[in-house]
């Protein structure tokens, strides 16, 4: 049997890092770093600070929705 997997970061251990601007909309930034081995994992997520719309999801390190290897990776939400 194939399992769902979801496309929205579980953001249990984000923290929110501030108020900006991501192309045309205001957004809330949240954020979760962390470190496996030598490597920095940092990931960011934007959502709409007027609707909390997900709008864009940034990885840099391990893809952490469905899991790959080191690189960097970005989700647009529409």
């Amino acid at each position: 049997p194939v399992e769902l997997q979801s496309v929205l970061p579980d953001t249990t251990d984000f923290e929110f890092i501030g108020e900006g601007t991501w192309k045309q909309y205001s957004v809330d930034q949240w954020q979760l770093i962390t470190v496996e081995g030598d490597k920095k994992n940092t990931y960011t997520f934007y959502i709409d600070s007027r609707t909390g719309n997900p709008l864009f999801y940034e990885m840099l390190g391990y893809d952490s929705l469905l899991g790959s290897h080191y690189d960097k990776y970005q989700v647009e939400y529409f």
